[in-house]
């Protein structure tokens, strides 16, 4: 815990744990065969927000990160997500999903939602 002040101004900074890094990095230190991430869109997006926009059904490892850098992936939307499935897929060399609540089976199978391979 950080701890910033001195004598009886001493506290404990605000702080936000984010959630993607976070699973992102349990799940390398446990070891996992795949990472899912559950959000309230039902695939990763180009054009997010856009009406040209397009649902993204797989990625290789090489263009999400291109498009991360690219800046197509919102910093306070699906880019925290993806960055964390980047580090996950680097560290691991297995897939990871990202998909809705009510697709989680069908992402599984392949049918749903946006996989990222290595």
């Amino acid at each position: 815990m950080a701890v910033v002040g001195e004598g009886a101004t001493r506290r404990a900074p605000p702080a936000v744990v984010d959630k993607d890094w976070t699973a992102a990095l349990l799940a390398c230190r446990l070891g996992a065969e795949g990472l899912l991430f559950v959000t309230d869109v039902p695939h990763v997006f180009e054009g997010f927000g856009r009406p040209e926009r397009r649902a993204l059904a797989r990625l290789d490892l090489r263009e999400a990160r291109q498009r991360l850098a690219a800046g197509e992936f919102a910093p306070g939307s699906m880019g925290p997500k993806v960055e964390a499935a980047i580090q996950f897929v680097e560290a691991r060399r297995r897939r990871v999903w990202i998909t809705a609540l009510g697709a989680v089976h069908t992402a599984l199978a392949g049918e749903a939602g946006t996989r990222i391979d290595p």
